[in-house]
């Protein structure tokens, strides 16, 4: 049964100065599915747009995370962290939008997400991708 993997290697960043490394989870999850024998396919990732953030966060929080004002929720102001969770989002919707219409498994490599609030991040999460 082939399992099929909404990624992109945008979602995940290394170097990220922080106590998690839930910022390289999701190419560390690719790099174990490639050293197993499992058949997957990778799905094209669409990022979340700012409108999309816009939807569950407050605008203001959102503008001033991706302008360096506001912390990251790894307490920082790291501009690759935003920018990556546009794409774990994007796949984490891609892959909710594409389960009920699979023959198989659908997963998104991602993580961080339930932490975050309508204005605030923390504990290594930036953006409720869940929501």
């Amino acid at each position: 049964m082939q399992i099929s993997v909404f990624y992109d290697p945008r979602q995940s960043i290394t170097g990220v100065e922080s106590f998690s490394g839930s910022a390289g989870k999701p190419k560390r999850f690719m790099e174990t599915l490639d050293s197993q024998v499992i058949d997957y396919e990778i799905l094209p990732v669409t990022p979340a747009t700012m409108e999309d953030l816009y939807l569950v966060h407050d605008r203001r929080y959102v503008d001033e995370v991706f302008a360096g004002i506001q912390n990251n929720g790894f307490e920082n102001n790291d501009p690759r962290v935003p920018e990556s969770c546009r794409w774990t989002v994007g796949s984490m919707v891609g892959a909710v939008a594409y389960a009920p219409f699979a023959e198989g498994p659908v997963c998104s490599p991602t993580s961080g997400f339930h932490h975050a609030g309508w204005g605030w991040g923390g504990g290594f999460c930036t953006f409720n991708g869940l929501m």
